[in-house]
């Protein structure tokens, strides 16, 4: 060794490895080929050092961390990890046995190789340990599971791309002519990821816009279920009959949602059909009846709270019944539900009134005879009013409109509003309406 060089010597790794070789064995010295004997069996004995290594980190791994329910995954792991540390072995060989530059590059090159593919599922793993955290955190269950999602899947793709380019930089792969070329094909490459982008922003736009989250009960398009799951791409959806439906975010987003998760009351709307054979006295007691059970009712609401005599069906006297129940859990309401239904057949029966079923009646002619005294009578008042040149076609005169009008009582007399509405006969406004009534009678002269 030159003079000059005998204080570096004393100190560098290299010249303090070999000169312990050379105490060993002066022919560990021996050159094989690009090496001496000594930087070989070195070399093994770090590549050998590096996988007893791994297996340790693994067994100290397992004192601390508890098997997934993906034994599989586990494998990965723990094969990503022996990769890791067999690397780190072999770049910490590189200065001490100075390597020449034929063999330092393939080793520093699969060095690195093993460090940067066996990072990629323990960072893969730990972003969605991460994510599992943050999802245990919120009170609301799936309040933020589209977020995390989203950044999840974000985060997971910058890993692999990180990634290829640290892969292309150890093995000297020129990629900075493929990250050139992207901007000239850039053009073609936006429109063949455009269904991606648009699926990742609508995505992005479910969440700030939260129509539905995780765990949410909806209905999309002609299908319902439960959110399952809203990731970059699609939106997954575990249906009625138990299969998972996967819909693109850009179609989901585009759909017209209904979300019952969010509703604070369940609608109850029934039509009751009775027969006509009913009478109306009957009909009156069922409708009063029906009201009375909504309202006493512990479970529905005050208002709106409606029973009415709808109209007249094709075999039915049709009574709508329309209210809310308080409660938003479907098997709650469908228990509340059956007991108003229940409770309405007790009305019924009580009534003496029965369901019509679809039929039709044919009747003959003695079946309902005619009332001829009424008919008669019916007549008669009809040529009353020929005579006077007073018939109500096409329309009532004027003077018979405001003798007409408000004459009829409503609420109707006997009802329990209607003593609430009675006008006064001393106020100024009946006094007001007698005095135009009487202004528009045809009056005689002289009366």
């Amino acid at each position: 060794m030159a003079p000059e060089f005998a204080a570096f010597a004393s100190t560098d790794p290299f010249f303090i490895a070999r000169g312990l070789a050379r105490e060993i064995s002066p022919g560990l010295l021996t050159r094989a080929g690009p090496m001496e004997h000594w930087q070989w069996w070195m070399l093994g004995l770090a590549a050998l050092a590096g996988i007893v290594f791994g297996f340790i980190a693994n067994a100290l791994i397992s004192l601390f961390v508890r098997r997934t329910d993906s034994p599989a995954f586990f494998r990965i792991v723990e094969w990503a990890v022996r990769s890791i540390v067999l690397g780190f072995f072999l770049l910490l060989t590189l200065r001490p046995l100075g390597l020449p530059q034929v063999v330092a590059a393939p080793v520093k090159a699969i060095a690195w190789s093993l460090i940067v593919i066996g990072a990629v599922p323990v960072v893969w793993h730990l972003i969605g340990k991460v994510a599992e955290h943050y999802r245990g955190l919120w009170q609301v269950p799936g309040y933020h599971d589209t977020l995390i999602s989203l950044s999840t899947g974000v985060a997971r793709v910058a890993v692999l791309v990180v990634a290829f380019l640290l892969l292309a930089e150890v093995l000297a792969i020129p990629y900075e002519g493929v990250i050139a070329g992207l901007g000239i094909g850039g053009l073609a490459v936006a429109l063949a990821a455009q269904p991606t982008l648009q699926n990742f922003l609508s995505g992005l736009t479910l969440y700030a816009d939260r129509p539905v989250s995780v765990g949410d009960f909806c209905k999309f398009g002609d299908q319902s279920g439960t959110i399952e799951h809203i990731g970059m791409r699609s939106t997954r959806i575990r249906s009625l009959d138990r299969t998972i439906i996967s819909v693109p975010n850009s179609d989901f987003a585009g759909m017209q949602i209904e979300n019952y998760a969010h509703r604070d009351r369940t609608r109850f709307a029934t039509t009751l059909q009775l027969r006509y054979e009913t009478t109306p006295d009957q009909l009156r007691y069922v409708l009063a009846e029906l009201r009375k059970l909504l309202i006493a009712h512990p479970r529905v609401i005050d208002e709106p709270c409606r029973v009415r005599f709808a109209g007249y069906g094709a075999y039915s006297l049709d009574i709508d019944v329309f209210t809310y129940i308080k409660t938003a859990d479907v098997a709650d309401f469908q228990a509340i539900r059956e007991d108003i239904l229940l409770s309405m057949i007790n009305v019924m029966d009580d009534a003496g009134a029965q369901f019509a079923f679809p039929s039709s009646l044919e009747y003959r002619a003695t079946d309902l005879p005619v009332d001829d005294e009424k008919r008669i009578a019916a007549e008669k008042r009809v040529g009353d009013w020929r005579e006077a040149q007073n018939l109500p076609f096409p329309d009532f005169s004027q003077i018979d409109k405001f003798a007409l009008n408000n004459t009829l009582d409503y609420p109707p007399e006997g009802s329990a509003h209607y003593r609430e509405t009675e006008p006064d006969p001393d106020s100024a406004e009946a006094r007001a309406t007698l005095e135009k009534v009487r202004w528009s009678l045809p009056w005689k002269k002289g009366e």
